[in-house]
């Protein structure tokens, strides 16, 4: 069997009806199977670290579509003697005119199955990307989408990702509120002030989010007016404005900073 389909394929003028209307099954089941299996392959590497792209995507039928149109030039050469150069020259001009009408749809393409195969970006990341800071709800084979802490969905081209920098933020940030500090006599009334700061921009803080690290209030210098310091709030990036936060724990440490530099 195998010897006259060799047989066949070396000279398929001579071939008989009958033999031609195998071949013709042949490539048929052959071409049938090919766009099925390249077309579930190209599906599996796009949905490769959650890029959720549909089973009839555009890359997805492009695939199937030129396998089809290879089956049906074999077929058509091989068992009605035409000659499909033509055919398949013209498959290449139509497919630079798509390509040069589709350049921004290629790009973003592109850049999207390499940013979900390298890891770059995946849901659930906190990011910064093209002057935007949040958390990504979704990479798909176009654009990427980003949730701010405002609540607002930035819809970012994967092109345009693939070409900025992107940082990769904890997921706790710290909330930093600058003070200047009255001077104390002693050490032991520092530590109690320290200690009366700590205790009111925590409840303050803790009233609006969950804190994920406990509250810190450090010394950095001084000045003619006073000590200057600095309280830290630890909260989960993209859990609240941070502006919201900084305004709570600044009125609540207001009584107990110093009113020389006012």
């Amino acid at each position: 069997m195998l010897e006259e389909l060799q047989k066949i394929l070396a000279d398929p003028f001579s071939a008989s009806l009958a033999e031609k209307v195998v071949v013709g099954v042949c490539v048929i089941i052959i071409t049938y199977v090919a766009q099925k299996l390249l077309g579930n392959f190209v599906h599996r590497v796009l949905r490769h670290d959650e890029v959720d792209i549909p089973a009839n995507s555009v890359l997805v039928n492009i695939v199937r579509g030129v396998v089809i149109f290879l089956g049906i030039a074999f077929l058509l050469q091989m068992c009605f003697h035409l000659d499909v150069t033509a055919m398949v020259a013209g498959l290449g001009v139509v497919g630079i005119a798509v390509s040069l009408g589709m350049q921004d749809t290629l790009s973003d393409f592109i850049s999207g199955v390499l940013i979900s195969l390298n890891g770059v970006v995946v849901s659930g990341d906190y990011v910064r990307v093209n002057g935007v800071n949040g958390k990504v709800l979704d990479v798909n084979w176009r654009e990427t989408k980003i949730l701010d802490v405002d609540g607002h969905v930035h819809i970012i081209p994967n092109s345009t990702i693939s070409n900025q920098e992107i940082i990769h933020l904890n997921e706790v940030e710290p909330v930093t509120v600058t003070l200047l500090l009255p001077f104390f006599d002693t050490p032991e009334e520092i530590e109690a002030h320290c200690a009366k700061l700590k205790e009111v921009a925590t409840e303050a803080a803790s009233a609006l989010v969950e804190l994920k690290r406990e509250t810190v209030v450090a010394y950095t210098g001084s000045n003619y007016a006073g000590v200057e310091g600095v309280v830290k709030v630890y909260i989960e990036v993209g859990s609240i404005d941070p502006r919201k936060v900084t305004s709570a724990v600044m009125k609540a440490v207001a009584p107990y900073t110093s009113r020389e530099a006012c």
